[in-house]
């Protein structure tokens, strides 16, 4: 049985693609906690399509925001709360 980590429609697919790289032997753990961060928006807006449409994609985009960590000088992102 999968660990409960994914709840979108996609999540099926979303655990084919981490296993197929991790068949692979690529570490995928940054992939999975991006993933999971559009999962949970995917969730968040009731999307139950087999594709995401580009305007569900750039909403997506707009709800995440790029911050610079003061200790490594990296950029990283940072979801903003859902409303």
């Amino acid at each position: 049985m999968k660990p409960l980590e994914f709840v979108s429609s996609l999540a099926d697919r979303f655990y084919d693609f981490l296993t197929f790289r991790s068949i692979g032997g690529v570490d995928s753990r940054n992939q999975f906690v991006l993933l999971r961060l559009f999962d949970r928006f995917l969730d968040h807006e009731s999307f139950q399509g087999r594709y995401p449409t580009r305007e569900l994609v750039e909403r997506y985009l707009a709800s995440v925001q790029p911050i610079v960590s003061p200790q490594d000088h990296s950029i990283a992102e940072k979801q903003r709360p859902l409303e």
